[in-house]
C-alpha cells in the first residue's frame, strides 16, 4: 500500500471522499495510480467502491471529449503502422524492458511512427483532411529502427523511442507532402521540428534504473517496408489512449521520369 500513497497525487483519500473528488481530479488520481497500484486501490478501497470511482473517471472521459458547436470533436493523427514480424519483435523487446522500470508502455496494438499529429478537429475538418490525403504520391520505402533515446533527454525522460538512420529521410519527406495537403485543407502547423521515431513508453521524468538504460542500449534492429498510412482516430480513456483507423493510404512506386 506505500507503493499506492507515493504515487497517488492525493496521497491516500478516505474511502467516502474517493467518489465525492471532482471529476477532473478524480480521474487523474485514477489514471496516476497505474495498473498495478489500481489492485492496491482495490484492496484498500474495495471492489465496489473502487469499481464505482472506474465507473465515474470513464462517464466523465467521455462527457470530456471536446465538442465545438454542440459537435463532438475527432482527436486525430497521421501515422505509420507497425507491421508483423516487426511489431512482434518491438512487442518482445517492450515486454522484456517492462519488468525493468514502472512506465506507461505502449501497447503492441499502438505501435506507430507518427506523420502529423491533428489534434482535436470538427467531423467537416477531418472529412476534408480524408479526402486531401487520398491525394498523396510517394514511392514504398524501407524502415530500420536501430537504437533507442529519450525526450527531452535520457537523464529526465519523459518518453523513450525507437528511431534509426534507414529510412528516416524517406520519413521526413513523407511528413512534410502529408503537411503539404493537409495545410492545403486550411489546417495549419504546430510549427514542432518533425523527429521520426516510435515511442515505447511515457514517464514522469524519473531517471531510469541502470539495468533499464543498459537494455536500451542493446535495442534490436526492427525492419520493415512502409507501405501504407493511416489516419487514426485517438480516444481517451482511463486505461489511456485508444486508436481505430479513419482510413488508410497505399503508397505506390512514382515515376519521376
Amino acid at each position: 500500500m506505500q507503493a499506492l500513497i507515493c504515487i497517488a497525487p492525493l496521497g491516500k483519500p478516505k474511502r467516502n471522499e474517493l467518489t465525492c473528488l471532482k471529476n477532473d481530479v478524480l480521474e487523474k488520481f485514477w489514471r496516476d495510480l497505474g495498473a498495478w497500484n489500481r489492485y492496491a486501490a482495490i484492496l484498500f478501497y474495495g471492489v465496489k467502491t473502487a469499481f464505482a470511482v472506474y465507473k465515474q473517471c470513464a462517464g466523465y472521459l467521455m462527457e470530456k471529449q471536446p465538442s465545438y458547436s454542440g459537435k463532438t470533436l475527432i482527436r486525430a493523427f497521421v501515422a505509420v503502422s507497425v507491421p508483423n514480424p516487426a511489431a512482434e519483435i518491438l512487442k518482445d523487446y517492450v515486454n522484456s524492458l517492462k519488468k525493468l522500470g514502472n512506465l506507461r508502455w505502449v501497447t503492441n496494438a499502438n505501435f506507430h511512427m507518427t506523420l502529423r499529429f491533428i489534434g482535436e478537429q470538427t467531423p467537416e475538418c477531418i472529412a476534408a483532411i480524408r479526402q486531401a490525403l487520398t491525394h498523396i504520391e510517394f514511392s514504398p520505402f524501407e524502415i530500420e529502427l536501430s537504437y533507442a533515446g529519450a525526450f527531452p533527454n535520457m537523464s529526465r525522460p519523459r518518453a523513450l523511442w525507437l528511431s534509426g538512420r534507414q529510412g528516416m529521410q524517406n520519413l521526413k519527406l513523407l511528413a512534410e507532402n502529408v503537411n503539404k495537403h493537409i495545410d492545403a485543407t486550411g489546417l495549419s502547423q504546430d510549427g514542432r521540428a518533425f523527429k521520426p521515431h516510435l515511442t515505447l513508453a511515457r514517464s514522469d521524468g524519473t531517471p531510469l534504473t541502470n539495468t533499464l538504460t543498459k537494455a536500451l542500449e542493446n535495442a534490436p534492429r526492427v525492419h520493415w517496408l512502409c507501405d501504407t498510412i493511416h489516419l487514426i482516430r485517438s480516444v481517451l480513456t482511463p486505461h489511456g489512449a485508444q486508436y481505430s483507423p479513419i482510413q488508410s493510404y497505399r503508397l505506390e512506386p512514382v515515376n519521376n521520369s
